[in-house]
């Protein structure tokens, strides 16, 4: 008789092995799996080590400590009511979610974070904050307008906005986030011109209230974290 029979295994092998595009799929859906567990254990370490740890019951840490949850219910359920806002932008960033509202309120809470409660002895400092305050998810954290030294409820001092004390903690936020997050290809997670708008404006009511000359921090602190200066 004439050449063989195809392997019929052999044969249905290849008609039954995937296209390019089905390989691609499969590759980019465990490279999300695989960000979604790096944010997790980012997560577990996070809570773990803050006193975040007392607002999470031992059976939350244990589904994350086991198993892949999933990204909504991490940003939900954690991230968010927690506070840890660095988190929510790294979630952000994974599911190329380009949401701009929920973003900025995101970066006014990470600013506000590193300077309420603190006191102000200028009205237009007190403006900028409260505006800065408004619509992140911290408005609760008091800004008192105030000369003289004013004691929170735990006895400690008030932080005062003219110490400057506050500057070095944001250059360093920013720069961290920065690297992170700004020339992967998901810009929107780092508003260039919004963040450099608060910065600039947030060094403008420093060197008002306490006669100083400017040092330029924040274009610098951008440049840092990868912005270009035509950008800026």
């Amino acid at each position: 008789s004439g050449g063989s029979a195809p392997n019929d295994s052999l044969s249905q092998r290849y008609v039954d092995s995937p296209s390019r595009d089905e390989l691609n799929r499969a590759v980019s859906q465990i490279s999300e799996q695989i960000d979604v567990a790096k944010i997790q254990t980012r997560l577990l370490s996070t809570i773990l080590s803050s006193s975040n740890a007392k607002n999470v019951d031992e059976d939350q840490i244990a589904d994350i400590r086991t198993s892949l949850v999933d990204i909504s219910k991490i940003y939900n359920e954690f991230a968010a009511p927690l506070g840890l806002y660095d988190i929510c932008l790294a979630i952000l960033q994974t599911c190329k979610h380009d949401d701009s509202s929920t973003i900025t309120k995101l970066w006014r809470s990470i600013l506000c974070e590193e300077m309420l409660p603190c006191r102000t002895a200028s009205k237009k400092v007190h403006a900028f904050l409260s505006n800065l305050q408004r619509d992140s998810m911290l408005e609760e954290e008091i800004i008192v307008l105030s000369s003289t030294s004013v004691t929170k409820e735990n006895g400690e001092p008030l932080m005062s906005f003219e110490d400057g004390d506050w500057i070095t903690n944001i250059k360093e936020r920013v720069l961290c986030l920065g690297k992170e997050l700004h020339g992967k290809g998901t810009d929107f997670v780092f508003p260039l011109h919004f963040i450099a708008e608060c910065l600039e404006g947030l060094n403008r009511a420093f060197n008002e209230s306490t006669h100083r000359k400017s040092d330029h921090w924040p274009i610098k602190v951008l440049a840092e974290s990868g912005a270009s200066f035509f950008a800026i």
